[in-house]
């Protein structure tokens, strides 16, 4: 399914929660609004626990998530110019892979 099928007729600047359900409904004839739905969720629930256990989650020729693990660090906040310390954290990486690289840039 191509973006342009995913997409409504107005332009519309970020793919939604709800564009890819209505992908998924569209692409299974048999299935119904709600399961569409529920199959989505249980889809983005497996990845988020994933990551929340430090698993990285691939997409073959799309893509994989990862967490990242920044430590603490110096910082400066910069509206008020006072030094401020950036706690640790853990962050949600997306590293692209070749092909969805290619076709953002459009090289055949």
């Amino acid at each position: 399914m191509t973006q342009d099928e995913i997409k409504p007729a107005r332009v519309q600047s970020c793919l939604t929660r709800d564009d890819l359900r209505d992908a998924v409904y569209r692409a299974v004839p048999d299935l119904t609004r709600d399961k569409a739905k529920k199959i989505l969720d249980e889809v983005f629930d497996e990845i988020i626990s994933s990551l929340a256990q430090d698993e990285q989650v691939s997409f073959r020729g799309f893509g994989k998530f990862k967490i990242q693990h920044k430590r603490e660090r110096p910082g400066r906040n910069p509206k008020t110019q006072v030094d401020a310390k950036i706690s640790a954290r853990r962050v949600t990486k997306f590293v692209p892979c070749k092909a969805l690289i290619a076709s953002v840039n459009r090289v055949p």
